[in-house]
């Protein structure tokens, strides 16, 4: 380096396609290539979408000339394989013998690639299979998937806005009319969710045939550094993996206990007077999210790691779903719980329906727009006084009228056939 504090080493291949060094290692690791020289009497498939489905066989010294040219990922993926094989990486980071090790990109490759794919311009342009190509060409196959899933996500999620955009005019329709259309809309959503996880995948398929994926995590994956194969198939593994998979449920209990806990102080200190919590609930709510989120996706990695995963594949599997269920937890719950869960814990029960309205709204105060503007106590309200309740408390087993947890804070009185129905949003949903 240039203050000579460091010292960078490279190690490669020859560039050329007769570099033996690099045939010897491809056939070592019997690395699958695809065939450019059928035998006679042999043509290439090719699919209804125009891609040509070529034969993969193993490299070898006797087929080296009927197969097509390493790719630069090709070379990269040998390369790191036989290095692993050498010497341990992540030992040697760990011991500060090497900070760092990384393929070096090769500009020619990166300059095409960013003319015909990354460019700038490019952005108004719809993705084509050869694009596809180039970058799996470039970084391998797990991106390519991942732009296959983007490409056709961003294809299709132009239905979707159209129906959006179409279901919004609810808003300017009569109130059972806009919930029809609201309700067409959900059924649609759910038939646009099926029908794209389908026709994915399928074309995750279709990849995977025209790209030779066929076992390709057991055949051409690398075995992680970390693997210990006297440990794989043993009860002792079994135990990790048993171990990290209560660790998972533990969290998320732990965490769910953290949110109903918040929500019963809350009520607590609500019917003793005390408004403080109410109002800084959600932002606590909120950091608790973000910390429970930040400190799992510490946490998982470790867990995934006692599983004794032998590739990358197989590892970034199992994190990518333990990451995304405690993550996906962890977003919702808070949610369902003020939709479903806080109606039924924080019931507020006394002998009559009024008893129990005076306990709720002792401190806060009648709701605005209803009938009932008096002082709370006295006793002194009729079944009309509280018909803004009639949704929102049913009668217990013991006989005692029990107040939902959501509670109305505000309501707006209407006139439905000579009877009077209130609309009225509660301290869940405003």
């Amino acid at each position: 380096s240039i203050d000579e504090d460091e010292v960078f080493l490279k190690v490669s291949f020859s560039r050329s396609d007769k570099d033996q060094r690099l045939s010897d290692v491809a056939e070592h690791y019997r690395y699958m290539m695809p065939v450019n020289k059928l035998p006679a009497g042999m043509t290439t498939q090719i699919n209804n979408l125009g891609q040509r489905v070529p034969l993969y066989i193993e490299h070898g010294e006797e087929v080296k000339d009927c197969v097509e040219r390493f790719r630069h990922v090709d070379r990269v993926r040998l390369l790191m394989r036989w290095l692993h094989d050498q010497v341990d990486m992540e030992e040697m980071i760990h011991q500060g013998i090497v900070r760092m090790h990384f393929p070096a990109a090769t500009y020619q490759d990166l300059r095409a690639l960013n003319k015909t794919w990354a460019d700038i311009m490019q952005v108004p342009s719809l993705p084509t299979p050869a694009d596809l190509d180039n970058v799996r060409n470039y970084f391998g196959e797990q991106i390519a998937f991942f732009f296959a899933w983007f490409g056709t996500y961003n294809k299709y999620l132009f239905v979707l806005a159209v129906a959006a955009s179409i279901s919004s005019i609810h808003k300017h329709m009569y109130h059972w009319a806009g919930k029809w259309v609201l309700n067409a809309f959900a059924v649609f959503l759910v038939g646009w969710v099926a029908t794209f996880n389908e026709l994915f995948k399928r074309r995750s398929s279709r990849c995977k045939q025209v790209w030779g994926m066929k076992d390709w995590d057991s055949q051409q994956a690398n075995t992680l550094p970390d693997f210990d194969p006297d440990t794989a198939g043993t009860n002792l593994e079994k135990m990790y993996r048993l171990a990290a998979t209560s660790c998972v449920v533990l969290y998320v209990v732990v965490f769910a206990g953290a949110i109903l806990g918040i929500s019963l102080v809350n009520k607590n200190m609500r019917d003793a007077g005390d408004m403080r919590l109410a109002e800084w609930s959600p932002i606590v709510i909120s950091v608790l999210m973000k910390v429970s989120s930040f400190t799992w996706s510490k946490f998982a990695i470790k867990l995934i790691r006692w599983e004794n995963h032998r590739t990358e594949a197989r590892f970034n599997d199992s994190l990518a779903w333990t990451l995304a269920s405690v993550k996906l937890f962890v977003a919702l719950f808070p949610f369902a719980d003020l939709a479903f869960l806080e109606y039924f814990i924080n019931q507020t029960c006394k002998p009559t329906l009024e008893e129990a309205a005076v306990s709720v709204y002792r401190h806060s105060g009648w709701p605005a727009g209803t009938n009932n503007s008096g002082p709370l106590p006295p006793y002194n309200n009729t079944q009309i006084d509280l018909a803004f309740l009639d949704r929102f408390y049913q009668t217990n087993k013991n006989g005692l009228a029990c107040i939902a947890g959501c509670y109305p804070i505000e309501c707006t009185e209407e006139i439905d056939n000579g009877i009077p129905k209130f609309l009225c949003t509660t301290n869940c949903w405003s």
